[in-house]
């Protein structure tokens, strides 16, 4: 048997919510022994223990989510990609120079297209037609590329943003979950609105998934087992 619906995640240690509301798959899965009757009379299988395993998983990577999923912690500065970032090569006599817009730029992440998507060819010195040069900010072209448009795109990096830096053995040991899966009425008499999980417990059994949507969207989400080990450790409560 399985539940699905959308829950809050909470920091077990702040009694915070992580950002955003998560999709929550819950599995309520009965372990048994086979206890044989005898070699005629055929045998009989026993429940022994009951394991509730879930997934969670979010459409949208927020940093303060990421950093307390991987037990890390953020710092300033980010690096940011630079998207078709349009320059005109200057006209004869030279120099066939241009300057990228960030100063910041990392050195050999760059890519240089024409206006009809051929790219260039990066070389040490002295470009021949279809080829540059840079140094610093400063891409070199040769003289046929003169007056052409350019579009480079690079990574470069900012002081105004963010980032997290993950350690091997950070990784958190447990959580607090609190989820809720729509109750609908079956009858009129019956109850509706929001059957509330809460698990006091939960340990992290599968890797982190990053990415793997479509589109402008990533992806985040990760396997998960719930301790029930005495009464109160999993409860479900009704409206």
């Amino acid at each position: 048997m399985y539940l699905v619906g959308k829950g809050a995640l909470i920091n077990a240690t702040t009694g915070v919510e992580f950002p955003h509301y998560a999709d929550l798959k819950l599995t309520f899965d009965a372990k048994t022994v086979n206890i044989p009757f005898g070699d005629r009379n055929g045998s009989d299988f026993v429940t022994t223990d009951q394991t509730v395993t879930g997934h969670l998983s979010w459409e949208q990577v927020d940093l303060v989510l990421l950093a307390a999923l991987l037990g890390s912690n953020s710092t300033a500065g980010t690096i940011k990609r630079m998207r078709l970032e349009e320059h005109i090569v200057p006209d004869e006599p030279g120099p066939y120079v241009v300057t990228l817009d960030k100063a910041t730029n990392i050195t050999l992440t760059e890519v240089v297209k024409d206006e009809e998507g051929n790219r260039f060819s990066r070389v040490s010195e002295d470009p021949a037609e279809g080829e540059y040069t840079i140094t610093a900010d400063d891409l070199t072209f040769h003289e046929s590329a003169a007056a052409k448009k350019v579009f480079i795109d690079y990574f470069y990096t900012d002081g105004d943003g963010k980032h997290i830096t993950i350690g091997p053995y950070d990784l958190p040991s447990s959580f607090k979950l609190i989820g809720c899966v729509r109750v609908v009425k079956s009858f009129p008499d019956d109850a509706e609105g929001e059957m509330v999980i809460v698990a006091n417990r939960c340990v992290r059994n599968g890797a982190i998934e990053i990415g793997g949507r479509s589109g402008e969207v990533s992806g985040l989400g990760f396997d998960f087992s719930i301790v029930n080990r005495s009464p109160g450790d999993l409860t479900v409560y009704f409206p």
